[in-house]
C-alpha cells in the first residue's frame, strides 16, 4: 500500500494531461485498464492501494507543476546542465532507468545491505 505502478503510472498520466488533454486522458485510462485493473484482478493489490497510488501519482506531479515549484527545483538543474552536462546526463540517465525499471535494482541493493546489517 499504495500501488507504485499505479503512482507511476498515473504520475506520468497527469504529466502527459498537463501537456495534452486528449493523450492525458487516453494515457489515464490506460494507466487503469492495462496496468491497474489487471493488478486488482490478479489479486496483487486491492482497489483501495489503486486508488492511493494513483491519487499519490497525480497529486505528487500537480504539485511539481507548481509555478514556484517548477522555479526552486528547475533552477539549479538547468544551471548544473549548462555547467557539467556529462555529470548532469549520467545521473539523469540513471534516474530514468531506475524509474522505468521500477527501482528494481536500487532496492535489490538496500536489501542486501540491510541484511548484511
Amino acid at each position: 500500500f499504495p500501488s507504485e505502478h499505479a503512482a507511476l503510472a498515473f504520475g506520468l498520466a497527469t504529466g502527459l494531461f498537463l501537456i495534452s488533454r486528449p493523450l492525458g486522458v487516453a494515457a489515464g485510462l490506460y494507466a487503469f485498464l492495462m496496468i491497474s485493473l489487471p493488478r486488482v484482478y490478479a489479486g496483487l493489490h486491492y482497489p483501495s492501494d489503486i486508488v492511493a497510488g494513483a491519487l499519490l501519482g497525480i497529486l505528487s506531479v500537480a504539485l511539481a507543476n507548481l509555478t514556484w515549484v517548477r522555479e526552486r527545483v528547475t533552477s539549479p538543474l538547468l544551471a548544473w546542465m549548462e555547467r557539467q552536462p556529462l555529470s548532469f546526463y549520467g545521473v539523469f540517465f540513471f534516474l530514468t532507468l531506475q524509474i522505468a525499471t521500477m527501482f528494481n535494482s536500487s532496492r535489490a541493493i538496500l536489501e542486501v545491505l540491510a541484511k548484511s546489517h
